[in-house]
This record gives C-alpha cells, structure tokens and sequence, in this order.
C-alpha cells in the first residue's frame, strides 16, 4: 500500500528534527525524494524546521548588528495577532524570521520599558560575555527577562470609546414636563421625608467616595508584588548560550547549548545543557548527552558575579565528566561489550586447530 503524503512529511519531519548540528540542510535534500512531491516539501516541512531552528538556537545576522542574534524560546515576543517575532536584546531590534531560507525580515527598534530590569539584564549579559569569550569557541549568548513585553508600536492599539452627543434640547419646558418638573416650583410638595431623602442620598454618596479614596490608598501602600507591580528585585532571566564546530573534511561536527532560568530575589538557577556530536568518517556514530543542573546561590539576592561564576562551575564540573568518560571509553567501555571468552569459558588455540574435510564416497 502506498503510503499518504501526510505520512511521507511526518516520516521526514522526524529525520529533520533528528537532524546531527550543521547538517539540517543535507538531511532536508536527503528527504526530498522520500515526500516526493516538492510543490508540497517547504510548506509540509515548514512546521518542523521552525521546531529544529528554536531548539538548536540558530543564528541569523542582523542589520546594524556587531553579533548575531538567536532564535530560542525566550526570543519570542507573542503578539495579539498571529505574527511571531523574535527580540535581539544586544542590538534592541524584533524581526520576523523565516524559518525556510534563515533570514530575518521586518527589524525594528525595540525598548525596554523597565530601565531598572534592563540594567540588571546589562550586568548579567557583561558577566555571560566574559564567560563565553573564555570558553567558548565561536559562542554566543543571549539574555532576556522573562518579564518583557512587546512595545506599544507592536500592539494593536486598544479601541477607544465612542461617545454618543445627544443633539440640545431646543424645548426645555417639554423636557421639564416629561420628567415631572416642569410645573413645580422651589419649594412646592416638599416634605420632611423628602428632606430626609435627600439627606440620606448625600451621606450615602459621600460613603461611597470615601470608601474609595480609602481603597486607593491601601493599592498605593500595598508591596509592589501584590500590586503586580514589576520589582527589580523580584526579575527573573533566562540566559542562552551556544557553541557549534564544523569540521566536515574531518567528517564531525558538534554543538553546546544552555539554558538557564535565573531568579535573582530567590538566588536559584535551573539550568538544562545539551551536547550533540557527530562522527561520520566510515561510519555514523553521535554523541547526545544532557545535563539538568539546579543551582542554590549563598546569598539572596544574587548579583550578577555570582551567577555567572556559579554558572562556570556547573559547566566546568560536567565537561570534566564527559572527558573523564570519553577516556574510559576504550578501555572498559568497549571493552565491555564483547566476551573475554567463548560459551564454553576457553580461549581457543588457534595454532593447534585442524580442520577436517569429510568427502561423501559413494564407492
């Protein structure tokens, strides 16, 4: 039975997102005969290379730009339309990227709306630079506030209230007579209990206004936190970084990528790394492995210093485990995978060994 085109994309996005680092572009080529139909590839396809470029953080140049800008989660600026953009933090720009041919589209200027998050975000981002420089070949980094919201020329604007003017009354007395006042004088049918009324709706106004001026000040004397109003203390960061190596004439290729979520009022960070390495040189042979550290600062608040050099601890700890790994490989490892001996628990005497051939005589 032949299978369905929605079977050959759904085969061939699962090799896409399989895809080893740098090489997306030969497996998408590699697929193409598998779907078959190309009228069909890029939309069909579409949906997975925009799942591969956020999780691999893919890089894209940028206008007025010194460094690349990244497409990860935490670049995202939803909008209430259905366009996506993506925010450089380094270069304050949003853009629409496309996720088929890796270019962005449509770049404007970005601001920050809280300059106290911000300079946090700059002291976070200056200490990341130094780390990565160091470290990292070729890497970059990101940071971005969790608490970021897209500017107001990104917004639709909100719909203003329409007020509908009455056109003026030309007949006053008609007016007057239809609501009952029209014929009465000051003072007539005026009563005690009219009077008292009156009085009880003026007390019960000025109630009514004091109850709120009273409620706007416990809002105005209330924590920032519970006002929903955003605290600098209280901002949290999510810090990106990523290095990729290609060396395909020495057929492998490899990438680093970390994420961290940073709370500074908490002095927490969680982090999530990823490395992938490929080696394909007579053979197809991966390296995917992955680290989920949780990190508990001394102090609370966390600075910026302490962060990162939390953070280079973490990272410098795991890749000593994967080198400390890497050389047990040969010994042990593979070692481990085949028998010291046959089933029969002897080693063979290889010299010794005859082998006999018994011809069928049919005399």
């Amino acid at each position: 039975m032949e299978p369905t085109l929605e079977e050959k994309l759904a085969v061939a996005s699962e090799l896409i997102l399989q895809a080893p680092p740098g090489e997306v572009n030969d497996v998408f080529n590699d697929v193409r005969p598998i779907v078959g139909d190309d009228s069909e590839i890029e939309q069909g396809l579409l949906p997975a290379l925009t799942q591969y470029n956020i999780e691999q953080f893919t890089l894209v140049e940028l206008p007025n730009a010194k460094m690349p800008a990244m497409i990860c989660p935490g670049a995202r600026v939803e909008l209430s339309s259905n366009e996506t953009r993506y925010l450089d933090p380094r270069s304050s720009q949003t853009f629409v990227f496309d996720h088929l041919r890796l270019c962005a589209m449509d770049v404007l200027p970005f601001t920050p709306e809280n300059e106290e998050i911000e300079k946090i975000r700059l002291e976070l981002d200056a200490e990341a630079e130094q780390y990565v420089q160091d470290h990292f070949h070729g890497g970059i980094w990101s940071v971005f506030s969790q608490n970021k919201t897209p500017p107001e020329s990104l917004t639709q604007p909100k719909a203003e209230k329409q007020i509908e003017l009455s056109e003026p009354n030309t007949n006053p007395s008609a007016e007057a007579t239809e609501t009952g006042a029209g014929n009465m004088s000051p003072g007539e049918n005026e009563t005690e209990e009219n009077l008292e009324v009156a009085i009880d709706s003026k007390s019960t106004a000025e109630t009514v206004t004091n109850d709120e001026c009273m409620n706007k000040e416990e809002v105005l004397n209330k924590p920032a936190e519970e006002n929903n109003i955003l605290d600098s203390s209280t901002a949290k960061f999510q810090l990106y970084i990523v290095g990729s190596k290609y060396n395909p004439g020495n057929y492998w290729t490899g990438r680093w990528r970390s994420v961290y979520e940073i709370d500074m009022s908490t002095a927490k960070i969680e982090g999530h790394i990823n490395v992938n390495v490929h080696y394909y040189e007579q053979g197809n042979v991966q390296l995917a492995t992955q680290h989920q550290p949780s990190i508990d600062l001394i102090s609370a608040p966390a600075n910026a210093a302490q962060v990162m050099k939390a953070i280079q601890q973490t990272e410098s700890t795991f890749q000593n485990g994967l080198n400390a790994a890497y050389l047990n490989l040969g010994d042990n490892t593979f070692k481990q995978l085949r028998r010291a001996l046959p089933v029969t628990k002897q080693k063979a005497n290889w010299n010794n060994m005859r082998s006999k051939i018994v011809f069928n005589d049919e005399n």
